[in-house]
Parts: C-alpha cells; structure tokens; sequence
C-alpha cells in the first residue's frame, strides 16, 4: 500500500475518532446495569444504575429512591439527583437504595448516547414516559411497557429476600420524569399486590409535569374553576395520558380498568411540587396542543388546576394523601424541588415545619410568585 494512502488513512481514522469523542462530551453513557424484565416466556435485559447489588443480602436497607429521568435522558443525572438528596438530608447512604432506571429511544440512542450499542438492550420505540408498550429488543418489536420494568425492578427489590430489612420506596420525576410517576402511580398495581402486603410503603413525589392523567371528561372551566365538560375540546382529549379512555395494552394485560384507577389513585401518597417561576409558555417542552391546554396555560398553573380538580372530584379525603406545593423563586429545575423543605420532608417522611392553609377559594389564577413562603393547596 503507498505510503500516502496510508497516513491518509491513519488521518482519517483520527479525525473520525476526535469527532466521536466531541461528540461524546455532549453526550452520556447508557445506564450500565441490567435487569432481566420477563413477558410470558420472553426475557430482556432493561438498562439501569444502583447504588448496591440486588442480587446480595443487605439488611442496612431501609429505604428505596427510585429516581426517574427527564426527556433529557440521563439516567446519571437522575441517580446523582437521590444521592445530593440524601447527602443533604442525611449525610450517610448506607440504608439508601438508589435505583436510576434508563429508558431510552431509538433517536436518544443515535443521538446522546456514547458507545450506543443496543445488543440485549431493552429500549422503545416512541417516549415510554406514559407507558408505552411499544419495546424494542435486538431491533425486533416487543410488548413490553415501561411501567413493566419498574413493576418488576421494584418487585424484585420487595419480594426478593435481599433487603428484608426495606420499609419504604419513593418514586420521583420531574417534568417528563414527573408525567410518568404521576401517570404511573395512577396504573402500577405493584403497591397493592406486592408492597402492601410486604409492609411497604410507596410514596411518589411529581415534580413539574408538562401535563397530568385525569380522572373524568370534566375539567376546569370559567373564572370560578367549575367542573364541566369543556365545548370545543379535541375529540380525544380525554384519551389516555390526558384521560382514562382508550386505556393502553398495560392496563389490559394488568387487569386494570378506569373505574379502578379513579378507586386507586385517592390512596397513593404523592406529593406535587412546582416551581414558582415555572410559568414560561414559550419553553419548547411545554405541551402545547389542545388536550394540555385544557389543563392550563403552564405548568405552574396546571399544577394548581390539577389539585383543584382532585379536591373537587375526590373531595376532602384527598387530603389525607396528597399535597400541592409551589416553592418559589423556582423555574423548570430537578434539584432546587428536591431538596426544598418540602421535598426533602417527603422522601425522609419528616417534619418540614411549615404550616398547612386550606384549600384558597379561587386559585385557577396563576398566583404571584413573589412570596416567601412556599403555598400548599391542601392541608393534611
């Protein structure tokens, strides 16, 4: 071979190894551990982070986070999220099982993922966020849901015998994170048939979400927040993600229906947090087609809505379970909800001092955010 041919080709290959590693510097790694997710008789292995090894006894854990990724993907990011809560709340990990799932897509893979080999990798094929079943493995189609694979991490971590010391399990997400805990917490049948009976408790904390899953056609309409049926809404409006018709393969296979989400979902403990200057309409993962808009005009005021809507159609017992709070000074950010006071107080089940106000009379208007006290919308 000439030696021209040669070193061009030595230059070509470093070149193409210096665009990979620029690349790269924007991108991050895919989770590094694998759990084995079974549908009927098939296995596939789901990429995720954890702090400990479920495969060995450990009775020093107590307590579970299981900390879900935003649209941005990173699974790291998200497990760094418990870590810096417990560092700020606790200071020693030892009893903290930190598990940081990786759901991923086929454009996340090609575009942010470095070395994105997806050999024995279960990933989706559209955002999973809202239970999907829509799975991808070795490039062949699989029905397997996101919701399947927290299903069965969680209930391994349970029911496996390795932390027979374990008492609780937080659920956190923020934004596209949070719209799938909330959505989540509404289909997992996991708390009633596995935790509960092992004596765990499950909370979930929401952070953010660009949208919520409701629990009837209605929602709020006119100055005084009324409850109706809105008149010029799309006709699926009301479809799962936003609603409980049309309830997706998950739901089928799980035996879960929509009269058994609304009986369920009043006795998940949740806790919603938003920011009190989340309130841009102009940010680019804010929903803004005609079945978000019905929520509200951004996130802060759909958070608002939204528990105005659970206190209108569940009435006073849901405040024995969920709570609202805007902490303020706050815009679209994971760690400054987490490890507000109120965050904080949830995934470490302590007092966060602050006092509860009843439910105010109007609150569809997005409040002022220059207050100096985070505002919850329901008392306990």
């Amino acid at each position: 071979m000439p030696l021209r041919i040669l070193v061009y080709k030595k230059l070509l290959l470093a070149l193409l190894s210096l665009g990979l590693l620029a690349s790269c510097a924007h991108a991050f790694p895919m989770a590094s551990k694998r759990f084995p997710v079974t549908i009927g008789q098939r296995t596939f292995l789901f990429p995720y982070e954890a702090s400990h090894n479920l495969e060995q006894t450990n009775p020093q854990i107590e307590h579970v986070i299981l900390s879900v990724h935003c649209s941005g993907f990173d699974a790291l990011r998200s497990y760094r999220n418990a870590e810096i809560a417990i560092e700020e709340a606790r200071g020693d990990r030892q009893n903290y099982l930190i598990l940081a799932p990786h759901f991923l897509t086929p454009q996340i893979i090609r575009e942010r993922i470095c070395d994105p080999d997806t050999t024995n990798v279960l990933y989706w094929r559209d955002n999973p966020f809202w239970g999907e079943s829509n799975g991808l493995y070795n490039g062949n189609s699989v029905t397997v849901s996101a919701y399947d694979a927290i299903d069965q991490l969680l209930a391994e971590v349970v029911a496996g015998g390795h932390f027979p010391n374990l008492k609780d399990i937080i659920v956190m997400g923020l934004s596209a994170g949070g719209q799938m805990v909330n959505r989540y917490a509404a289909s997992n049948t996991f708390e009633f048939d596995t935790a509960r009976p092992h004596g765990i408790q499950v909370r979930y904390l929401v952070m953010a979400p660009s949208t919520y899953i409701y629990f009837s056609p209605q929602r709020l309409v006119g100055p005084k927040g009324g409850l109706q049926v809105p008149i010029h809404a799309p006709s699926d409006y009301n479809s799962w993600g936003y609603g409980l018709d049309y309830l997706w393969e998950y739901h089928k296979r799980h035996g879960v229906t929509a009269q058994w989400i609304r009986n369920h979902y009043s006795q998940r403990q949740i806790l919603y947090l938003v920011g009190g200057k989340d309130v841009d309409f102009s940010d680019k993962m804010l929903a803004k087609n005609p079945s978000a808009m019905l929520q509200g005009a951004n996130r802060l005021q759909r958070g608002y809505n939204y528990m105005t809507y659970l206190t209108k159609f569940y009435g006073d017992s849901i405040e024995q379970t969920q709570k609202f709070y805007e902490i303020p000074g706050i815009a679209h950010s994971d760690r400054p909800l987490i490890n507000s006071p109120q965050g904080l107080a949830f995934i470490f089940h302590t007092d966060p001092g602050q006092q509860i106000a009843k439910v105010p009379d109007d609150i569809t208007k997005v409040p002022d955010d220059t207050k100096t006290e985070p505002r919850p919308l329901i008392s306990k």
